[in-house]
C-alpha cells in the first residue's frame, strides 16, 4: 500500500519486442509426365510448372529458381532437362536414345535460412519417357549386277551392303527385288512385270535397252513404324539383236539357194 508515504509502484520501464522475419518455404505445382518419340530434338513446354509461390506477400521481393537434383538416366539428353524460373520445362534429346528418366527437382528462393527460415521447397519428381523409333537401314555399298549382256541370258545380282546398327535394338533385315528397264542410261526406268527375284532372264524386250535392279531393305527393329531403304545398281546395257530379217526374207533366201543348187 501507500500508507505512511509508501510507494507501491515502481518507476516506468520500457522494453522492445522484435519480430524477426522468417523465410517461408516456396512452393509450386509440377506439370505432367512426358512421353515423346525418339529423335525429336528440342522440347520446350511453357508453364509446365504452375502456382509458383515465394511465400506470403512480404516475401514478394525474393527471386525464384528451380534446381534439378536428380536424373536417373542423363544419357537420354544432350541438354537439360531444366525448369526455368517462369515454369517452362525444356530439354533436348540425345540422338538415337530411348528409355525413361526419373527427374527430381525443387524450387529455391533467395530469402535465406536465417532464424530457421526455409528457402527450398520439398522435392518433387516426374518422368520423361522416350519411345523408340525404328531407324531405316543404311545402304553402304550399292547392289551389283553381272552376267553376259545379251538377250536370253541370266543376269545375277548382289544385295549390296547395309548397316542397321543405328537402332538401339536392331531387327532382322528383309530384302525385295525389282528389275527395271529404260531406253536411256539415265532413265526414266520402269518396272519389268514379274521380275522380282535376285536373278533375271533377259528377253527381246531388253534388246538395245538398259536394265538395273532396285533393292529395298526393310527392318523390323524396335519401335514403330518399320522402315525401308531403297538402293539401285548401276545400269547394264543389253546388246541389240538384229530383228530386221523376216520370215519372208528367210524363205526367199532359202529358195534362192535351192535354185542356185539346181543350176549347178
Amino acid at each position: 500500500g501507500t500508507a505512511h508515504t509508501g510507494e507501491d509502484t515502481s518507476p516506468l520501464n520500457y522494453f522492445v519486442i522484435t519480430f524477426n522475419g522468417v523465410n517461408d518455404v516456396p512452393s509450386f505445382t509440377k506439370g505432367a509426365d512426358q512421353v515423346i518419340d525418339e529423335d525429336t530434338g528440342e522440347h520446350m513446354l511453357p508453364s509446365w510448372a504452375t502456382t509458383l509461390s515465394k511465400g506470403p506477400a512480404n516475401e514478394d521481393w525474393q527471386e525464384l529458381d528451380f534446381f534439378i537434383s536428380g536424373n536417373s538416366n542423363p544419357d537420354l539428353f544432350s541438354d537439360g532437362p531444366m525448369v526455368h524460373p517462369d515454369g517452362t520445362l525444356s530439354y533436348t534429346l540425345a540422338d538415337n536414345a530411348n528409355g525413361s528418366a526419373l527427374i527430381s527437382l525443387n524450387l529455391h528462393d533467395s530469402g535465406g535460412t536465417q532464424y530457421n527460415g526455409v528457402n527450398d521447397s520439398p522435392v518433387q519428381t516426374f518422368t520423361i519417357t522416350i519411345d523408340p523409333v525404328n531407324d531405316a537401314p543404311v545402304n553402304t555399298s550399292l547392289p551389283t549386277i553381272s552376267g553376259e549382256p545379251y538377250v536370253n541370258q541370266t543376269i545375277s545380282s548382289t544385295i549390296g551392303a547395309w548397316n542397321d546398327g543405328i537402332d538401339v535394338a536392331p531387327g532382322s533385315l528383309a530384302y525385295s527385288f525389282q528389275w527395271q528397264r529404260a531406253s536411256s542410261e539415265v532413265g526414266p526406268f520402269s518396272d519389268i512385270p514379274g521380275a522380282s527375284t535376285a536373278d533375271y532372264l533377259t528377253n527381246l524386250d531388253e534388246s538395245g535397252v538398259y536394265i538395273r535392279l532396285r533393292v529395298a531393305d526393310a527392318d523390323d527393329g524396335e519401335g514403330a513404324p518399320g522402315q525401308q531403304t531403297t538402293a539401285f545398281s548401276l545400269p547394264l546395257y543389253i546388246a541389240r539383236v538384229n530383228t530386221n530379217v523376216t520370215v519372208d526374207d528367210f524363205s526367199l533366201a532359202t529358195n534362192a539357194v535351192k535354185r542356185k543348187t539346181s543350176w549347178q
